[in-house]
């Protein structure tokens, strides 16, 4: 029975886990009687202590699986936007093996680079958090020239 509670967990999180584990634990407990030959009933004992382990399970890994879940979306989203600037990366650029957006969605192309040879001297001279202020304000007038008609990307800091 914990393998159903497991998988659900991991699927569902949490709140699955806990679903199947009360399922669970009512099919086996006041459901099921302790002794079929004979007819004989579980305690009620027997069977709450049983979901209660259940429970513990389903939640548990529900849990641990809810958290993984998060952390490899914020894994994909480190990788395809600037945690800073909030601007795509050019790793968006290279797409789904297989794919290529510029060649599949634009008939023309057009490629322009903005490029800081000095950023670094940039930001002892402004600071970081006005550096960031910066490339904000400039990728937003790029976006506002381009439209939709173009992409914006960052290629990297």
């Amino acid at each position: 029975m914990y393998l159903p509670i497991i998988v659900a967990s991991l699927f569902y999180g949490w709140k699955g886990g806990l679903a199947f584990a009360v399922l669970g634990g009512f099919l086996l407990g006041p459901l099921m009687p302790i002794d079929v030959a004979g007819n004989i009933m579980q305690e009620p004992i027997n069977w709450l202590y049983r979901m209660v382990f259940f429970v513990m399970i389903g939640v548990i890994v529900g849990l641990a699986s809810n958290t993984l879940k998060r952390y490899l979306i914020m894994q994909i989203e480190f990788y395809i936007k600037d945690p800073e600037t909030h601007v795509p990366l050019i790793t968006q650029l290279v797409g789904k093996p297989g794919t290529h957006p510029l060649r599949d969605n634009i008939k023309g192309a057009l490629l322009i680079q903005v490029r800081f040879t000095n950023q670094y001297d940039v930001i002892d001279l402004i600071g970081n958090e006005s550096y960031i202020e910066l490339i904000k304000i400039l990728g937003d007038r790029i976006k506002s020239v381009i439209k939709e008609n173009g992409i914006l990307y960052q290629t990297y800091r």
